[in-house]
Parts: C-alpha cells; structure tokens; sequence
C-alpha cells in the first residue's frame, strides 16, 4: 500500500507519463474505500484475480480505518457552525 511517505510497490507517479491525467483518492474522503473496492472489482471481471487487487482492498480497508480515526474528527470539525462573527 501506498502512502506519501512510504510509496508501495504500485505507486503510479513514477510510471505516468509527463502528460497522462490521473486522480488521486484521498483517506479523508469518506467515499474513497468504496471507489477502490469497485475499481478492483471491475478489474477483477475483466482480467481476473492479480496482487495488485489485493493491495487495492488493502489500501480501501486502511482508509477506512484511518477516517474512523482521523478523518471522522476533521469532517466534524470543518461542518461545526462558526462562532457569530467568524468566516
């Protein structure tokens, strides 16, 4: 699995070309893991079973848990209403 600081065996940015679009899928986005789990499945129907897939579910089962600890807190504080006076 891949993280800024510990890049994983699949980490795309030094394979993509200089001019390729990519997306990136963050841990604090609470739709995340579900988006990779169905870009596994998706590839799984089309090409089979292959170990990045497992890395993928992986990394969807990490974000999970890294939002219930972190990111659930963050998202709370970032809807909290303002303080009367305060943008």
């Amino acid at each position: 699995m891949s993280t800024k600081r510990n890049p994983g065996n699949y980490d795309c940015y030094a394979k993509l070309a200089y001019d390729e679009p990519y997306f990136v899928l963050r841990g604090k986005d609470p739709h995340a893991p579900a988006l990779v789990e169905l870009w596994a499945a998706l590839r799984e129907a089309e090409f089979g079973q292959f170990s990045k897939l497992d890395e993928a579910r992986e990394c969807a089962a990490e974000m999970r848990r890294w939002f219930t600890q972190t990111g659930q807190k963050r998202l709370a504080e970032r809807a909290a209403p303002k303080p009367e006076g305060k943008a």
